[in-house]
């Protein structure tokens, strides 16, 4: 696939697609798949770069007063607070 970029017509044509609904668009010529027990989403793929989990543990301290305008604001809307 070559990296040119696309004429106006063509990007003309794009436009006339995204605008047509789904059920106007012919996909006969496209076999229709009733067995899905094998799929997985991409990201969930144990090979995806993304499947692994990419957090870790973080820790800050935070001024006691900061603390204590934190618990007051979540009182003041009824929400508990939480650390």
């Amino acid at each position: 696939m070559d990296n040119r970029k696309i004429t106006k017509s063509e990007r003309e044509r794009l436009k006339q697609l995204a605008a047509m609904p789904d059920n106007q668009i012919d996909t006969s010529d496209i076999p229709e798949i009733r067995n899905r027990s094998g799929w997985v989403r991409v990201h969930q793929h144990p090979e995806h770069p993304l499947h692994k989990v990419l957090s870790r543990l973080l820790s800050i301290r935070l001024p006691e007063p900061d603390i204590a305008l934190a618990q007051r604001l979540a009182e003041s809307k009824g929400l508990p607070y939480q650390t």
